[in-house]
């Protein structure tokens, strides 16, 4: 009937599931809840000058980790 991570929909068609929509949700519940500690940290003046790309290269791995891990059916 399809591939094992497809389940049908009420009309018994094989659909996709909701693709990282949950981790979406946690991932921006904790930015929500640690970002005044973030943002205490980036903008302390005794801190290196790099801080705040620390924060930016994260985003910009997370982001190359997740698209190179879709298929490229997923598009």
């Amino acid at each position: 009937m399809g591939r094992l991570n497809f389940f049908a929909n009420y009309s018994g068609h094989a659909v996709a599931p909701m693709s990282n929509r949950t981790l979406l949700f946690l991932l921006i519940l904790v930015g929500y809840i640690f970002s005044p500690t973030v943002f205490t940290w980036l903008i302390n003046p005794d801190g290196a000058w790099y801080r705040p790309f620390v924060l930016w290269f994260g985003l910009i791995v997370l982001a190359a980790i997740i698209q190179f891990r879709r298929n490229t059916d997923d598009l």
